[in-house]
């Protein structure tokens, strides 16, 4: 009967404290309703005034969301104040520090990628669209930036495939820009054969780069004697061409195409590595076996 009665009371009072709270529940979902719109509204202005300011379209995204996330911060904590007037602003601070602590711990990685996204964006050191190499400890990625979210950075490939680098990783990797630039120098190593006048060769190998489309005009072409190898004088053919990978595949079968037509019509033949390969297996004898076996067979 005791325990009876120490339930009833026991819902009693938490009746009672209910009713009691029911006005600043209300003021509680007002201010809620309230927050939602302030946030809806802050963050469309700063949506549309950080675009005349000439910030790039995934900053301002990133912004708006984190405009939205610090309003109902704001709006949390005064809901918090409402709905238990007893408990003050430091203490539901301090309870937060330590729960933003714990959950730091806990998604670590997501934070550091959050903010080296915001550090990639506010730096800008490359654009949508532009092709880049990134090297990692995890190797290399090739592809044009489709997109750079608050995570990741999405690059496409080139065979159609799209690979997500995490920000933490684009951040601290080397990053190599293709298209920053209008040109990009390219190079060919090309062997001739030893009896060929070298001038000559150059003058050809010139001549021919200069008909070649896809060739920059306006950049130097270089030819230079590099090396004498096993195969013949090889040298070293620089020049400037779009640096769009499709382009450079053009350029680099013209310029080949080319040079191999014109040094066919002066009659100076490319020279090759050669490889002899035996049907059945080649028996190596040993000599001095051979030379003990003949003085044997001497005696």
């Amino acid at each position: 009967m005791n325990y009876l009665e120490l339930i009833l009371k026991t819902l009693n009072k938490f009746a009672q404290n209910f009713i009691a709270l029911i006005p600043n529940i209300i003021i509680a979902i007002i201010f809620a309703i309230m927050t939602y719109f302030a946030a809806k509204l802050i963050s469309r202005l700063v949506s549309s005034f950080l675009p005349r300011i000439a910030i790039r379209a995934n900053l301002v995204t990133i912004f708006h969301k984190l405009t939205i996330i610090i309003v109902w911060f704001i709006g949390i904590l005064i809901i918090s104040a409402i709905l238990i007037p007893s408990v003050t602003t430091a203490n539901i601070l301090a309870t937060l520090g330590l729960t933003s602590v714990a959950i730091g711990l806990a998604f670590k990685n997501v934070f550091e990628n959050f903010f080296t996204g915001i550090l990639i964006l506010l730096r800008e050191p490359f654009s949508i669209g532009d092709f880049i190499e990134v090297g990692s400890q995890h190797g290399e990625a090739q592809g044009y930036v489709h997109r750079i979210s608050v995570q990741n950075t999405h690059l496409r490939k080139t065979d159609g495939s799209r690979v997500f680098i995490p920000n933490s990783t684009m951040y601290t990797s080397i990053v190599r820009v293709f298209t920053d630039e209008s040109l990009r120098r390219e190079k060919i190593v090309c062997s001739i054969d030893f009896n060929t006048d070298i001038e000559k060769a150059r003058s050809v190998i010139k001549e021919a780069m200069k008909q070649c489309k896809t060739v920059s005009k306006d950049k130097y072409i270089q030819v230079y004697v590099v090396s004498f190898s096993s195969n013949g004088i090889d040298f070293a053919i620089y020049w400037w061409t779009n640096p769009e990978p499709s382009q450079q595949r053009r350029s680099l079968d013209e310029v080949l195409t080319t040079i191999k037509k014109a040094l066919d019509n002066e009659k100076i033949p490319m020279t090759y590595s050669t490889q002899v390969s035996f049907v059945e297996p080649l028996m190596i004898h040993n000599k001095e076996k051979i030379d003990n076996q003949d003085h044997k067979n001497d005696k």
